[in-house]
């Protein structure tokens, strides 16, 4: 039997057969579990009735989404996928030109709540939300009772197949299918579903199809029921005594039809596979254990080279696949052009252009870069003042995103992982993340600070055919970048990258010294040389771990009152005083600060906070970055009296470990990260991002990359 071959030879439909019904109201929960277990046996298909949803509910649910399709295109907007994008969620409509069969189509998930973006959540009808969800209430325990059963036929208890397709983190992910009226046989080309179950509702207008016994057959619809379509993940728990089911959409040539299948699915880093109890000796396992995500990839690529040498409709299937593929695994593998801020030359404008993004290599992560902030570092290099700035290359490195792909090795992230690229590495392994020191990490350092990358000392970036330098491991001015694994920490899905990103750098490297470096215990006296995006991140680290006086010092006293919502309760400008800026403070102090941070990259003003802290015990810590050439001086009677003089980088943090960390204080409203972004704007908008950092009224600019 050729089913690829039957599907498209034979007329649309052959005949006409009533799939399963099972009927929920049944009072026997075994005669109910058993119709269940025989249907999914023999068909993979079922139809329910009585199942508990309200009819009212499912009517309001098929009217909110033919409203929403019904809506001018400007409306829906909003909710539109961008074209470049590589998103699943979002709506989609064909190109009558490229695309002469298939569905407009709305995709969102709607459980668990961590998953859910409200981005692609309509507002309009206004009642679209409410529904919604209260159709997820109803249908995830409808759900967890099928799969309940499907366990019991089983042999194991009702949690076994929940828990195989993740138990409380299965994603439940909103397809809402739109087939206006066309010449077109075939809607959606026949598939099974890559996922766990499917749970369908339909309009009265039918056009589903199920293959059985070598024909097609229509599926006549009950009015109120729900159709439950055995999926790929189910079968392969089951390892095979549960079918997963081959079906197609058609098009009707009058009416819409609509369709609103709520796939129930396992988060793709989730290995599923033949279940334990069910294999043996006598009974080995038929499938592969694998990651969902993997799975999903290798079928595709099993299936669409076939259909591209000889199927009609290979861009139909391509179509379907994609939209049920993971967001990144249309890119796996390929070189990606996107958009990306070069730097030609020092001083002189970025230029937005199209780039080529190798794949990752072994030991290598590809990351769709969604919001970058602009740091003073990536300024100084760009001025040309580094002696490791290289020309061309494509800065930044405080930054937040989504992994596409991974290169082999690779174990700690997957696709799909929302992620901070670091410019500060852990690799666990070599002497100085062993030593427990410090955060130091030199195994890339070689690579890095040549603009290359490890594996192959090359670098994945190129303007056609021209290499492009890397940036402090990280150059996340560009919408894709590949980073190496050791440079990269996952972090809570839920957390907004639009504001997270900023953790990547400079609120890290504030609050790490006073935390880390220099350990402020409460009741000390503070100084702050600086008051920038780190002076104020230092401010808020003196006032967390308790210091009672915390001395700004700026040559802007319009700082202050910024400075104030830190921290900082006293404010000195080296501007109205005549005499030294560290004999004012330790004058101030009685004798001077107990701890110091100089926050600018200046060294004068580094010696300035030395010599202003206390004789005996005072520490200061060097934060900024100072010109290439430039050095640091000081009596020595300073430090024989018993001062400290350390630097820090990164605020001592750990950047795979402790980031997340950080990320999950934020989330808990235990640190700041909003107050530091003064400015929003986009990627192509970077040059003026700069003049805002230059200006001085910008704390912190984040870009969208996407626009």
């Amino acid at each position: 039997m050729n089913v690829e071959r039957d599907q498209h030879i034979s007329p649309p439909c052959l005949l006409t057969k009533k799939i399963p019904i099972v009927d929920l109201s049944d009072p026997s929960d075994e005669l109910v579990a058993h119709a269940v277990v025989k249907a999914s046996e023999e068909w993979g298909i079922f139809q329910l009735a009585n199942h508990g949803i309200p009819a009212e509910l499912m009517r309001r649910l098929q009217e909110v989404g033919r409203q929403f399709f019904e809506l001018p295109a400007s409306e829906k907007e909003s909710v539109t996928r961008p074209a470049d994008s590589q998103d699943i969620e979002g709506f989609f409509s064909k190109d009558p030109k490229k695309l002469k069969a298939w569905d407009d189509h709305l995709i969102h998930n709607i459980w668990p709540p961590s998953s859910i973006n409200c981005r692609y959540w309509p507002n309009n009808p206004s009642d679209y939300r409410e529904v919604t969800e209260e159709y997820t209430r109803n249908v995830t325990n409808l759900t967890e009772k099928i799969v309940g059963y499907l366990s019991k036929g089983l042999g194991l208890r009702r949690e076994a197949l929940k828990e195989g397709l993740g138990g409380d983190k299965t994603q439940y992910v909103m397809r809402i299918n739109y087939y206006p009226p066309s010449d077109s046989a075939i809607g959606a080309p026949a598939h099974t579903d890559f996922c766990g179950l499917a749970l369908l509702v339909s309009n009265e207008v039918p056009g589903l199809q199920v293959f059985k016994d070598d024909h097609w057959f229509d599926v006549e619809y009950i009015n109120s029921a729900v159709i439950v379509l055995i999926g790929d993940q189910i079968m392969r728990m089951s390892n095979g005594k549960y079918k997963n089911v081959l079906h197609r959409s058609i098009i009707d040539g009058e009416k819409t039809r609509m369709s609103w299948p709520v796939l129930v699915e396992p988060k793709r880093g989730l290995v599923v596979g033949p279940l334990p109890e069910l294999t043996g000796d006598e009974n080995p396992p038929k499938f592969e254990s694998l990651t969902f995500q993997d799975y999903v990839y290798r079928k595709i690529i099993k299936v669409l080279p076939m259909r591209r040498k000889r199927r009609p409709h290979y861009s139909l299937y391509l179509s379907l696949s994609l939209s049920f593929l993971p967001a990144s695994m249309a890119t796996q593998g390929q070189v990606i052009t996107c958009k990306a801020a070069v730097a030609y030359e020092p001083n002189k404008p970025l230029v937005i252009e199209d780039v080529q993004v190798a794949p990752p290599q072994a030991g290598e992560v590809r990351i769709k870069i969604l919001y970058t902030a602009l740091c003073h570092t990536d300024a100084y290099t760009w001025s040309g003042k580094d002696p490791e700035g290289l020309f061309p290359c494509i800065l930044g490195h405080e930054a937040a995103g989504i992994v596409e792909s991974v290169g082999e090795g690779v174990t700690e992230v997957q696709a799909g992982d929302h992620v901070i690229p670091c410019y500060q590495a852990e690799c666990r392994e070599c002497k100085f993340c062993k030593s427990g020191k410090t955060n130091l990490c030199g195994k890339v350092r070689s690579a890095t600070g040549v603009g290359i990358m490890m594996n192959d000392r090359k670098s994945r970036f190129s303007v056609n055919g021209k290499p492009i330098y890397h940036f402090m491991g990280t150059s996340t001015f560009s919408q894709y970048t590949v980073v190496h694994d050791v440079s990269v920490a996952k972090i809570d899905p839920t957390a907004p990258l639009d504001k997270v990103c900023l953790l990547g750098c400079g609120v890290p490297t504030g609050l790490g010294a006073v935390w880390n470096t220099a350990k402020v215990e409460p009741g000390s006296n503070v100084a702050i040389f600086g008051l920038g995006t780190v002076g104020l991140a230092v401010a808020e680290g003196a006032k967390t771990a308790g210091a009672s006086r915390i001395i700004g010092i700026d040559i802007d006293s319009k700082k202050y009152e910024t400075a104030k919502k830190f921290g900082v309760n006293e404010f000195v400008n080296p501007k109205d005083h005549d005499k030294p800026i560290q004999e004012v403070i330790v004058d101030l102090t009685d004798g001077g600060v107990d701890y110091s941070f100089e926050c600018i990259g200046n060294v004068s003003v580094m010696r300035a906070a030395l010599e202003c802290c206390h004789k005996g015990w005072g520490t200061s810590v060097i934060v900024g970055v100072a010109a290439s050439g430039q050095e640091i001086s000081t009596r020595p009677f300073q430090l024989v009296t018993g001062r400290v003089w350390k630097g820090t980088a990164f605020g001592g943090f750990k950047s795979r470990t402790q980031v997340p960390w950080l990320v999950e204080k934020y989330m808990n409203k235990e640190i700041k990260v909003d107050e530091y972004i003064t400015h929003n704007l986009t990627l192509g908008e970077i040059n003026k991002a700069f003049d805002l950092l230059h200006e001085g009224t910008c704390l912190r600019c984040v870009l969208d990359t996407s626009k």
